[in-house]
């Protein structure tokens, strides 16, 4: 091949690189439960009636076992035939085979592209496809081209324009580019499709003699092309649900080490004795049934029956209790064993290295399994829905780090298929599982770039989170999205979390100044599209057992200066340090505006500090920060998962360090007990306690906003993120 032949595949390669010059910045993955700063907005909440955590019956009615149905045989791949997980496919002409793929998603509006060749006669095909259709306009490519060929003095010359017809009907236009070669002339033919706010660019190009010797069966095979396919992956598109995503790290992947909650990847591939259904109440999954001793210490579980891993390996009640002896083993360096197993006797004296076995979890037979807590605690089984007590194969976890958490032998709905770095997570419906998912896969498009309400629009995502500013355009009636806009509100609260054991902000009244110098309703205002509202309590309104506070912190910054004023620290204020989760090169316009806040009505100087987020919860309580930003969202619906876990001294989460031995004494208190009634009431004295103190400043409660396909049943958007995609079906509506 010569230079100017060269050329030419040099000015398609410059067209798609300044159609990548205009890509959006990848979007973060979705907050995990427990996330630094949950995000998302919402309107005002009604507030429920005050309840506890929904308490199963003692024995649930059996859950009747269907049928199981075998892996469907995958129909034969027509020789020839190629498919692009961004929608294309086509036949290949007789001698082409593909030299190069990109899955997209990497940079710039990009969706993907590949290049495949015919070696016998040098001839060769491109497909590009890229999410904003204003990339690959013809007149610009043709542009460029001209530019080439002058810069090189070659003498390109071009055909006029016309229409041509692709698989499915679809046009696309068509011209025929030429250029001198040393034995002849080279041919491009460019083809350009705009379909769904998106564009395809195709070029089909070789030496002048070969394409006119093989014109029919080129003209067949770019006739074949069809940019509305319904496979992904060379999966169909019909049985797969698709989401976007970030890289997982192993322990995302690992129930016992994962900070996510049961709808993250860990959910997918593992379960539990129990989980949360979409109306948090608590369900049988890998048990049965289960029966409560009237001490309320003792719980007794059985087992489903022919209960097995994805590879057929029994599951049984010694495989429970392996697995949550090896999340209590401090190698395992879960962060998430002690609070969510630390209930069960022995769980903490393993975790604190006095013990080599957990006392209070016994197999009796192969389907029962007695666990002995170290009090009545009436949320256990709640918190059994979290994943730190999902069963893993425990032959296979011994095995370190040998990678086996991407191709674990899993005991949850689905199994993991395949798993490319920086390209997609597929996961397959494990047949082993006691009831096999509706859906046969599910994936996750990984650091796929691009707008998520375009991305849901041209149909490569199948729900997506999307802002507020978003979720305000497309409220509108006659938006087109409209009728796939879900909204709920959830069980989130962000937080200004003030360390009381750090001068100056042991002083009360330094803790209040610092709470009424903030406004939040313009901080709401400026920042949240006035979709969230301010929230005066310490647990989020959906949740059981919320009570609105009487005396909310209001803006008042005169009030604030008196209480500075009037603290031990007046006049010798140092400088206090905010400790945020994110990276050194992060900007939080937020956090500038509330530090500004302070510096204009306080005259305080305040720094930021970011904190990895993936190292966040072990660093944090090191960080000397007198003040953290966060916020939580429910892992089971119980005023202990808030109050309890943020702000207990001894808790793992109490990330800024808040002490109050008069708060400790209600929350353990409250822990055991059983008469509903005077837990919300110990809890709401504790939750006044804390609020009087300025433990921390609740900012503004959340709503979840998503884009859901409309052929999608079986999915209900509710106060939590729970495990319910095995449930979820497309239809053909």
């Amino acid at each position: 091949m010569n230079k100017n032949f060269v050329i030419i595949l040099l000015a398609i390669f410059l067209a798609g690189l300044l159609a990548g010059c205009r890509g959006e910045a990848p979007s973060p993955a979705p907050p995990a439960t427990i996330a630094p700063s949950p995000t998302t907005a919402h309107t005002a909440t009604p507030k429920p009636t005050a309840t506890l955590t929904p308490t199963p019956s003692q024995t649930p009615t059996r859950t009747p076992y269907p049928t199981r149905t075998s892996t469907p045989t995958a129909t034969p791949t027509p020789e020839g035939f190629y498919a692009h997980n961004s929608g294309f496919t086509l036949m290949l002409a007789n001698g082409f085979k593909l030299e190069e793929e990109n899955p997209g998603g990497e940079e710039g509006s990009s969706l993907g592209s590949a290049l495949f060749r015919n070696t016998r006669n040098n001839t060769q095909l491109s497909i590009s496809v890229f999410s904003n259709d204003e990339t690959c306009e013809m007149a610009k490519i043709l542009e460029i081209i001209s530019l080439t060929g002058e810069a090189d003095n070659s003498r390109i010359t071009m055909g006029e324009a016309s229409q041509v017809t692709l698989a499915q009907g679809i046009t696309a236009e068509h011209v025929v580019v030429t250029m001198p070669y040393k034995f002849g002339k080279v041919l491009e033919d460019l083809y350009i499709v705009h379909q769904d706010g998106r564009c395809t660019l195709i070029s089909l190009i070789g030496e002048d003699g070969n394409i006119k010797a093989n014109r029919p069966a080129l003209d067949e095979m770019v006739a074949s092309i069809d940019l509305t396919s319904t496979n992904i992956y060379g999966l169909p598109r019909q049985e797969a649900l698709v989401f976007r995503g970030s890289d997982p790290l192993p322990k995302t992947m690992d129930p016992a080490r994962a900070l996510g909650s049961a709808a993250d990847f860990a959910g997918h591939a593992f379960s539990g004795l129990v989980r949360l259904n979409p109306q948090l109440q608590i369900e049988p999954d890998l048990a049965e049934s289960w029966q409560i001793s009237p001490s309320g210490e003792v719980y007794t579980f059985t087992l489903r029956s022919g209960l097995a891993f994805s590879d057929g390996k029994p599951i049984t009640a010694q495989e429970v209790k392996n697995s949550w002896e090896r999340a209590a083993d401090p190698n395992t360096e879960s962060e998430t064993a002690r609070t969510y197993l630390g209930d069960i006797l022995g769980v903490n004296d393993k975790l604190d290295g006095k013990a080599g076995e957990v006392a209070g979890v016994q197999a009796i037979t192969d389907r029962t399994l007695v666990v002995t807590l170290d009090a009545p605690k009436p949320y256990f089984l709640a918190k059994l829905t979290y994943p730190t007590s999902f069963v893993v194969d425990p032959d296979q976890a011994a095995e370190g780090d040998s990678g086996w958490e991407f191709s674990p032998n899993a005991s949850g709905p689905y199994q993991i298929k395949e798993y490319r770095k920086g390209e997609v997570l597929i996961y397959e419906r494990n047949n082993s599982y006691h009831t096999p998912a509706k859906t046969r896969y599910i994936l996750y498009l990984l650091n796929r770039s691009g707008d998520p309400v375009s991305l849901f629009e041209a149909g490569e995502v199948d729900i997506t989170r999307i802002g507020a500013e978003a979720a305000t355009e497309i409220q509108e009636p006659d938006h087109l999205l409209h009728d796939s806009l879900q909204s709920a509100a959830n069980l989130c609260t962000s937080y200004l979390y003030f360390n009381n054991s750090l001068p100056p902000i042991d002083d009360l009244n330094v803790r209040k100044a610092l709470a009424l110098a903030i406004d939040r309703e313009k901080l709401i205002d400026q920042f949240t599209e006035n979709l969230y509202t301010a929230s005066d309590s310490l647990l989020p309104p959906a949740m059981p057992g919320f009570t609105p506070n009487e005396s909310p912190p209001i803006y008042d910054p005169k009030a604030a200066r008196q209480a500075l004023k009037d603290s031990r620290y007046a006049g010798d204020m140092p400088t206090l340090k905010l400790v945020t989760s994110g990276r050194g090169n992060d900007e939080s316009p937020l956090l500038d505006a509330i530090i500004n806040m302070w510096r204009q009505e306080l005259g305080l100087a305040v720094t930021l500090e970011y904190i990895d987020p993936e190292v966040f919860n072990e660093e944090v309580k090191d960080s000397g920060g007198h003040i953290v930003n966060g916020g939580w969202c429910a892992d089971y619906p119980d005023p202990q998962n808030f109050l309890d876990i943020l702000f207990h001294s001894q808790s793992e989460f109490n990330n800024s360090g808040y002490t109050n031995p008069e708060v400790d004494a209600l929350l353990e208190q409250a822990r055991a007990e059983l008469d509903p009634t005077r837990r919300l009431e110990l809890y709401a004295q504790a939750e006044r306690l804390l609020l009087d103190n300025f433990a921390a400043l609740p900012l503004w409660n959340t709503v979840t906003f998503m884009l859901v396909n409309p052929q999608l049943e079986g999915y209900l958007l509710g106060p939590m993120e729970v495990a319910q995609v095995q449930n979820m079906v497309k239809t053909d509506r």
